[in-house]
């Protein structure tokens, strides 16, 4: 799910975003109507869009537009909030909690995807980005019995797992698939992530690993990663500067 937060009051917007990529959900943050407007005329597809109620004027807007998007509500003290049934001539979706907490307003979020059945059954559960060849973006698999490092550079990745072409063609007879590589290094930039690994295909040079342990620290990297991601890829595609409110 793509979606998009209209809001100046969210205090860690960033920090929101990303436990959004680690629930699978996309998010991008605007703080004018014409940053909404402008956003959704280059990639269509943003439908969603978390709503930050404070005045009758930005709801009648929304409610205009009410057959391009949906809304999801979350209340702040204005005086139309406090009759919720209200929202519904606007087209609000779902209320979600007023709070600055941004893992709980993440969850609420991703209760609001599930119950609509925003989520497509037909995609990944995870969000993938393809790291591009400045980033130097490796990985390392240890194999302990062969006293054998499988160096190679990783072509996608998610809090899931990766995909990597092994830089020497002729290591891919080390390698065995359902097998669980308990040392497995992700080399992120200027940050190393280790991690426990199946492997789950093979395909000539090319190997994908499902993760099998991953701490809370490293979820979190990989999550920034994906996040600061794909913000370069709207950028790119829309010529579009991503507000943070």
């Amino acid at each position: 799910m793509k979606i998009m937060i209209y809001s100046k009051s969210f205090t860690n917007p960033e920090e929101l975003f990303i436990e959004l990529v680690m629930l699978g959900i996309l998010g991008i943050g605007v703080d004018s109507l014409e940053d909404v407007e402008d956003l959704l005329s280059q990639i269509p597809e943003w439908k969603y869009i978390v709503l930050d109620i404070y005045n009758t004027y930005m709801l009648n807007w929304f409610h205009e537009h009410r057959s391009e998007i949906k809304i999801i509500g979350f209340s702040k003290d204005s005086q139309i909030v406090r009759n919720p049934e209200s929202l519904v001539k606007y087209g609000v979706a779902a209320m979600i909690d007023d709070t600055d907490d941004p893992v709980r307003f993440a969850g609420d979020i991703d209760k609001f995807a599930s119950i609509e059945r925003v989520l497509s059954g037909d995609r990944r559960k995870f969000i993938r980005v393809q790291p591009g060849p400045r980033d130097s973006v490796t990985a390392a698999i240890h194999i302990s019995e062969d006293q054998k490092i499988i160096r190679g550079n990783i072509l996608a990745l998610s809090i899931d797992g990766f995909a990597v072409r092994v830089i020497y063609s002729g290591d891919i007879e080390f390698l065995t698939p359902g097998k669980t590589y308990k040392t497995v290094q992700i080399n992120l930039k200027s940050n190393t992530i280790k991690a426990t690994a199946v492997l789950i295909s093979m395909r000539n040079d090319c190997v994908g690993f499902r993760f099998s342990q991953l701490d809370n620290d490293s979820r979190k990297e990989i999550s920034v990663y994906i996040y600061k991601k794909f913000l370069e890829e709207v950028e790119k595609e829309a010529h579009y500067r991503t507000f943070f409110f």
